[in-house]
């Protein structure tokens, strides 16, 4: 990829052996001329040479928010090498599901990447905001409250006719709506019913369908539980 006619809109991609990319995406933030080019550059020697550049180079620049995650990353990794003698194993520290909840751009991150039609970056993101949901239920549940389009981006992937982030999609509401009468509410303002139903129609009803239609019944169930209003 030629780095000086490269689109300004670059954004992160996971692939299924793990390896991050720059790839061009439309809907992704622009990026400066100078920032494009050196990460257009770095990754095309490979993922370990684009997250050096980003953990030991970008240090303190304002970045979009996903390349931002990516850079806090790498300079985790970055820090790890240094401080690791030589000939001895590097232990990166990872965030762990209080310290990643501490900070909303996380999240808010998460929610963002649902915006992507990429299959790794939809299906990876719920898989991890499920994660620490599971761990930090209250403050997840605050956080995806308080992140504008959040509740509506997560209501959407219900109409992913890729069965393993619908199926995915559907496990966090499930878990998400049991307690909070406000994302009840929210959820089903976004046509959760009518979502919820299609896909119950989808799998063969009651009479056929197997858990995917059980999920959908537990988050029906959620949604009506103490909630007149819906």
């Amino acid at each position: 990829m030629d780095a000086s006619n490269t689109p300004a809109h670059l954004a992160p991609q996971l692939t299924p052996r793990g390896h991050l990319l720059a790839v061009v995406q439309h809907d992704a933030a622009p990026l400066a001329n100078d920032l494009r080019q050196t990460l257009v550059s770095s990754f095309a020697l490979g993922s370990g040479h684009g997250l050096l550049q980003l953990g030991s180079t970008q240090v303190g620049r304002i970045l979009p928010p996903v390349w931002a995650w990516w850079r806090d990353m790498a300079v985790r990794y970055v820090t790890a090498v240094c401080a690791t003698p030589e000939g001895s194993e590097i232990a990166v520290a990872t965030p762990s599901a209080d310290e990643f909840t501490q900070r909303h751009e996380n999240i808010t991150i998460l929610l963002e990447l649902l915006e992507t039609e990429d299959f790794y970056s939809r299906l990876y993101s719920l898989q991890l905001l499920n994660s620490i949901l599971s761990a930090r239920p209250e403050r997840t549940e605050e956080c995806i409250l308080d992140t504008p389009l959040g509740i509506s981006r997560l209501v959407d992937v219900l109409d992913d006719r890729r069965e393993a982030i619908r199926n995915e999609g559907l496990s966090l509401l499930t878990y998400l709506t049991p307690h909070s009468q406000e994302l009840q509410k929210q959820v089903a303002f976004f046509n959760a019913f009518d979502k919820i139903f299609t896909i119950i129609k989808q799998e063969g009803s009651l009479s056929q369908g197997d858990r995917v239609v059980e999920d959908c019944l537990i988050l029906l169930a959620n949604l009506l539980r103490m909630n007149a209003s819906n």
